[in-house]
């Protein structure tokens, strides 16, 4: 009897063992899928709604992040109000375009802090196009970020279930190289 309580007890600490060593990491295959998944349902695009939510929110656009909870995609953007001195955090429903959160935060240091600093730059929304076009079927990430003195959109991109970075350069809105995706082939 022994035995036999001892040989089951090894079999599911094997079999726990294995499970914990196969749980997904953190942005894992099922998550691309789930995302992709999501994106292609969804009611309203990301970049539509954010040239809705710029008539209503005045100012900058300077980050946007998809996600995925609790089965439901939503849409995060953040919109720097110079004027206000402020960034607007604000959520939407992918489904239906509905704003289900929104805070203001304090105006951080790396971000441009004058309407001179923004206007050589070329908007989120131009980057945002051309990562799509050239890049991958879905943007799900891309923020306006300096680095070494120059301010780039910093990109995150997917095409079925491949994922890549792309970072444009804020000032000619052309890609830079990271060497982790190709461009799409385009049909002539």
């Amino acid at each position: 009897m022994k035995d036999r309580l001892l040989a089951v007890v090894q079999a599911l600490f094997v079999t726990l063992a294995v499970a914990c060593m196969s749980a997904v990491p953190a942005w894992s295959d099922e998550d691309k899928g789930e995302l992709y998944n999501a994106m292609v349902g969804a009611g309203k695009s990301g970049r539509m709604v954010a040239e809705q939510l710029l008539k209503n929110y005045p100012g900058f656009l300077i980050s946007f992040d998809a996600e995925v909870n609790q089965g439901k995609l939503f849409y995060d953007y953040e919109i720097l109000q110079i004027s206000a001195q402020k960034v607007l955090d604000v959520e939407v429903d992918a489904a239906t375009g509905t704003v289900t959160k929104q805070k203001s935060k304090p105006l951080e240091r790396e971000l441009p802090a004058t309407k001179q600093e923004l206007s050589g730059l070329v908007t989120l929304l131009d980057a945002w196009k051309m990562a799509e076009s050239k890049f991958g079927r879905y943007v799900t990430e891309i923020e306006l970020d300096e680095e070494q003195g120059q301010y780039v959109y910093e990109t995150e991109v997917l095409n079925h279930d491949r994922k890549g970075k792309v970072v444009i350069d804020g000032k000619t809105g052309q890609p830079l190289p990271v060497g982790r995706i190709k461009p799409k082939k385009q049909h002539h």
